[in-house]
């Protein structure tokens, strides 16, 4: 606007002043976390960097940007285009499996108006990494397992993540695959692994209890979950045979026996799964029998024995077993039967009696006649008969000898001098 200071003089002097104005706006960088799981924990004070470009003008950089406090540029002049880069954030994480996802930018480019303010906002997300594991089963052993692809083995696992939970379970796993919990693990977490083994029915042939698992290795023996992989775990179980020995001993108790230390005796055993046969042993020796299946069963029975190891005035009594006539192998051990056969002494007797022949009328009414006996065992006595009488000895051993005699009877035993005794009879034995 001119003012005409000096209207109504043609002559005067008039002096214009124009003024410029230099048109700007503000560019506002804002900050959002999007944190839907609260793996954030970087709160309103952590910073985020990055850079923005408005038109031909070098990219200047940015460091103090928050959640609670946008950056603010003003004087950008209007009509400029602006583009916000961010730098990748780092830190201000729960734990290892959170990880930040691709920014996103929204009103950008932005194109600075005038007097107005122009936003763009960065998005940063927060995301949880997840992996998994597997764990194969195999078993090693002898030979004898038979459990096949159908037997479970329950395996348990602990997962721990530094700061974050602790995932848990049990995996039921066979030879037939590898197998893998059913819901993801978070990324950097260490887990382990245990195996309790109990023998079940049907894991060894026959179920011959020789057969025992004797431990799990597992390789490796922990695991670190990584972003989007599945970790291999194999789980080997051992197993073994074990074996024993059974002793048969043999002890012949009493007098008779006429053997020595022979191997007289015959002993079968018996302990199932076709496992059987027989000994020979002597008095006060034993015989072993080895590799007898740990946990076997083994039931003994002697042959009679033979009736002429002994002297004639013995007998074989029932033997007896001790501590038993079964016995269960025992691994790496030793177990002792031992047959104790009692010899019996048998016993006899002698009897006489007394007979008068020829004029018994003749004889004196209680007339007695002595006899005497002596044995080879010691053993002597008179038996003082009357006709038709019998004396006895007590039991004798069986093979004693025995003589009998007869004292010459008296005349005196006659009625009268017309009667008289005739020839003894022979010394018998």
């Amino acid at each position: 606007m001119l003012t005409d200071s000096a209207a109504g003089d043609p002559k005067a002097a008039v002096t214009c002043t124009v003024t410029n104005r230099f048109a700007t706006g503000t560019l506002r960088i804002a900050k959002v976390v999007s944190d839907p799981l609260g793996g954030y924990i970087g709160g309103s004070a952590k910073p985020f960097s990055g850079t923005y470009t408005c038109g031909s003008a070098d990219p200047v950089e940015f460091s103090t940007l928050t959640t609670a406090t946008p950056v603010t540029i003003a004087g950008i002049p209007a009509g400029a285009n602006c583009t916000v880069t961010e730098k990748p954030p780092t830190g201000g994480l729960a734990n290892a499996s959170f990880g930040w996802g691709p920014a996103t930018f929204s009103g950008q480019p932005a194109t600075i108006a005038a007097g107005q303010t122009a936003t763009v906002t960065i998005t940063n997300p927060v995301v949880q990494n997840t992996g998994s594991f597997s764990v194969a089963k195999v078993i090693r052993g002898p030979g004898g397992y038979v459990g096949g692809s159908d037997r479970v083995f329950p395996v348990a696992y602990r997962c721990a993540l530094a700061g974050g939970p602790t995932s848990s379970g049990t995996l039921d796993v066979t030879t037939g695959g590898a197998v893998s919990p059913a819901d993801p693990i978070p990324t950097g977490s260490v887990c382990t692994f245990t195996e309790t083994l109990a023998t079940q029915p049907g894991d060894f042939a026959g179920n011959d209890p020789s057969y025992s698992w004797t431990g799990s290795a597992f390789s490796p023996t922990s695991v670190t979950i990584g972003d989007g992989t599945v970790a291999t775990v194999t789980v080997t179980n051992s197993y073994t045979r074990s074996f024993g020995r059974l002793t048969i001993a043999k002890n012949v108790d009493g007098d008779g026996y006429l053997g020595g230390t022979a191997a007289n005796f015959t002993v079968h055993y018996d302990c199932g799964a076709g496992i059987a046969g027989s000994v020979t042993v002597g008095d006060g020796g034993s015989s072993t029998v080895d590799k007898l299946p740990a946990g076997a069963s083994c039931m003994v029975a002697e042959e009679p024995p033979a009736v002429n190891l002994l002297n004639p005035a013995y007998a074989w009594g029932t033997p007896t077993w001790d501590p038993g006539a079964t016995a269960t192998v025992v691994a790496d051990a030793t177990v002792t039967l031992t047959v104790t056969n009692p010899t019996l002494p048998i016993f006899g007797q002698v009897s006489v009696t007394k007979v008068v022949a020829g004029e018994t009328g003749g004889l004196v009414a209680g007339t007695n006649f002595a006899i005497p006996i002596s044995c080879t065992n010691g053993y002597s006595t008179t038996f003082v008969l009357f006709p038709g009488a019998t004396g006895t000895t007590p039991d004798l051993p069986v093979g004693t000898r025995c003589t009998v005699t007869e004292t010459t009877p008296s005349a005196d035993d006659l009625i009268d001098g017309s009667y008289a005794w005739g020839p003894l009879p022979a010394r018998r034995r």
